[in-house]
């Protein structure tokens, strides 16, 4: 990680251009870049830092986006049809983000969202399910601050658990 908070991930996101000739082969050494970085461990998750030095437009749009966000913007290099690599619903659904990340796929290239909803069909449904709630739990408790029970969510089998008890 950079000063900026810039990872490897980021990096590949905002400014790689290989030296290719073409756009097939762009899309290529993005896809095997980022697949390298997954497999050394890289947080595809990590947000670029705050930046409060910098007032600059690329510091504006990349502030505290993580490599998915940035690649999926308008003003990158990074191929659209590839956005998939940088995302953790790809490589890790039981442990992604995956409302936030189909949309920003979905924005920037609905075609490839479909390959990455087409990745979580295969992974255990219920593991997936359960990560969905998490996610949506996380994001409501960012807006308002508070708690909430299964019961108030109305998660599937809160009303038979409670009842049991």
């Amino acid at each position: 990680t950079n000063a900026d908070g810039y990872t490897p991930c980021h990096l590949l996101a905002s400014m790689f251009a290989p030296p290719v000739d073409s756009a097939d082969t762009h899309h290529e050494a993005c896809a095997v870049v980022a697949a390298k970085l997954v497999e050394k461990s890289a947080d595809l998750l990590a947000k670029v830092g705050r930046m409060e030095h910098r007032t600059d437009c690329e510091a504006e749009g990349h502030r505290e986006r993580t490599a998915l966000e940035i690649a999926a913007g308008r003003n990158t290099v990074y191929p659209k049809r590839a956005l998939q690599h940088l995302s953790k619903s790809f490589h890790c659904p039981e442990e992604s983000i995956l409302f936030t990340e189909i949309l920003s796929v979905a924005r920037a290239n609905p075609g490839v969202a479909g390959v990455v909803l087409d990745r979580m069909r295969a992974c255990d449904a219920k593991q997936v399910g359960e990560q969905l709630w998490r996610e949506v739990e996380r994001d409501f408790e960012q807006v308002d601050g508070e708690e909430r029970s299964d019961m108030e969510w109305g998660r599937p089998g809160a009303q038979s658990a409670a009842s049991s008890s």
